[in-house]
């Protein structure tokens, strides 16, 4: 809409991409002459972005396009990026096209060399745009084709004369998948008394003429691979080792650890309550008076200590004291002092171990 005298603001619409650039304005006045001013318009223009795997076939000996991811009619330019980055053995190629609407076209290819290790892995093209509110990521699952890579399960070394229901399965990891199967004996067509049913070989019932290799051959579009076994048919069944053995090993093991450390708990205590009841105790001289002044004396083994000890009886009626003439220094020993009667029953005596006899009822001091 062109400008007015009463509006002189410019109004597009619709924006278009080509609507980009610098836009001047200029004003005429009386008496200051034109006034201009400029300003810089920016389109942005949002893309669209699709991702797909590129179909190959292994076994090429150059690198080809796993992947394709493009940016398409965006302003400006996208920047397309492939994750995990970095990706071992994969290279990148990219190309800007600007279109007739001054947007542009981004296209970015996965290249490496195509194997059947690489079929269903999964990468993300992320693409970045200054009108996109956040990155878009993209997922694509990369796509092979290759031949049949075959292996034979099944066979677990104990076939033997009799044994009934035997299995061999012919697993294939192919794309696309294998579509036919095909098992032989000995380079020969398998015999009448085994069922082949695509990829799976049932034996009813072993027998001898069963000794040999058994071949499975699988056949997609691509190709053909193949895997082979060897049989050993025996007289009789292998003893299969009992899978709790190792449990059993184990159970015995830990229960002679445990009556080893119950032992060695219980001979520590023996020990130990043995060297506690085995102190040394050695009693000193035991005084007794009676209520009219004699003292009676039962005595211990003396040792050098105990021998510079001294009886002292004080004056006093019914008092025994025990006095030691070592002269200053610690006392050593024990003295039991008990007033009673000249006849006094065995029966309030205790014996000790070293032979010495002392009162139940007495006052050590």
């Amino acid at each position: 809409t062109p400008p007015s005298l009463q509006d002189p603001s410019l109004i597009v619409n619709p924006v278009l991409a080509t609507d980009a650039g610098i836009y001047s304005c200029e004003i005429a006045t009386y008496p200051h002459g034109t006034l201009e001013g400029h300003t810089n318009l920016t389109v942005l223009v949002k893309p669209r972005n699709t991702a797909a795997p590129v179909m190959v076939r292994a076994g090429g000996t150059s690198e080809q396009a796993v992947a394709r991811c493009v940016s398409q009619g965006g302003k400006p330019r996208a920047e397309i990026s492939w994750e995990p980055p970095g990706l071992p053995g994969f290279n990148v190629s990219t190309v800007s096209v600007q279109n007739a609407d001054s947007t542009y076209t981004v296209t970015s290819e996965l290249l490496t060399l195509p194997t059947p290790e690489i079929y269903q892995q999964s990468v993300d093209c992320v693409v970045k745009q200054a009108a996109l509110d956040k990155p878009d990521r993209l997922s694509v699952s990369l796509t092979v084709q290759f031949s049949p890579v075959v292996t034979v399960l099944g066979y677990d070394n104990n076939w033997y004369l009799g044994r009934e229901d035997v299995i061999l399965t012919c697993k294939s990891h192919a794309s696309p998948p294998a579509t036919k199967f095909t098992w032989s004996h000995n380079s020969a067509p398998v015999s009448d008394h085994v069922r082949a049913t695509d990829h799976r070989l049932v034996v009813p019932s072993v027998t001898s003429d069963l000794n040999g290799t058994f071949t499975c051959s699988a056949t997609n579009e691509i190709g053909s691979g193949s895997s082979s076994v060897r049989v050993e048919i025996r007289e009789r069944a292998v003893p299969r080792e009992s899978k709790s053995a190792g449990a059993i090993a184990g159970g015995v093991i830990g229960g002679l650890l445990a009556l080893l450390l119950v032992g060695g708990l219980v001979f520590f205590l023996c020990r130990w309550r043995r060297q506690t009841k085995g102190a040394s105790y050695e009693p000193k001289t035991t005084v007794f008076g009676s209520k009219n002044g004699r003292i009676g004396f039962r005595s211990a083994p003396q040792t050098e200590t105990d021998s510079e000890l001294t009886p002292q009886v004080s004056p006093g009626p019914g008092e025994g004291l025990l006095v030691s003439e070592a002269g200053p220094g610690p006392k050593l020993g024990s003295v039991g002092v008990r007033l009673g009667s000249e006849n006094e029953s065995d029966e309030e005596m205790e014996s000790q171990r070293d032979g010495s006899i002392i009162s139940k009822t007495a006052i050590y001091v």
